[in-house]
């Protein structure tokens, strides 16, 4: 039969061979391992068995095992029954979701380009406004009287003003 401070001692072997007990039970424990000839025995068997584990090595996962764990989520996801809502949702988080960086920024830069090229247009391009007092070219030129029977004549006024002429013209083009 086994004491219960054997059994106490015993509990902790495993953290005592890993290292994760303070140092006073490292004594406490190693005190009793000498004075107690079944617990060494018990823990001699626990030292052996980590030693022989340790000498086989990490455990190799199998070549198949991601074929594997994919057919196994399939089948678990055609087994529960699925609402259009969650198959939509699937479907954005794998194909939409992940484009949408993207999608925004080619966008956003679209938008900066062509506005700054509009911008460059705008301010090249943009005819300067006509005002209102400018004189066309045609008030620079004699009037050219091309149907008169009558020989041009200069209209001199002892005046400085403005002379309004006013003329009709009907459908046929006759003044």
């Amino acid at each position: 039969m086994i004491s219960p401070l054997c059994k106490k001692y015993q509990s902790s072997f495993s953290a005592y061979l890993d290292g994760a007990v303070s140092g006073k039970q490292m004594q406490r424990i190693a005190q009793h391992l000498e004075g107690c000839a079944g617990c060494e025995r018990e823990f001699a068997a626990l030292r052996a068995m980590q030693q022989s584990l340790a000498a086989l090595g990490p455990a190799k996962a199998p070549a198949d095992l991601g074929l594997r764990l994919r057919l196994a989520i399939s089948h678990e996801q055609a087994r529960r029954k699925s609402n259009w809502l969650d198959t939509l949702s699937v479907k954005w988080e794998n194909a939409i979701r992940p484009l949408l960086v993207q999608v925004s920024a080619g966008f956003a830069g679209t938008v900066v380009f062509l506005g700054g090229i509009g911008l460059l247009f705008g301010m090249v391009a943009a005819p300067e406004p006509v005002m209102a007092n400018d004189e066309p070219l045609a008030g620079m030129v004699a009037p050219h009287y091309l149907y008169s029977p009558v020989s041009p004549r200069a209209i001199v006024t002892e005046h400085d003003s403005v002379i309004v002429v006013e003329a009709l013209v009907n459908s046929e083009g006759r003044v």
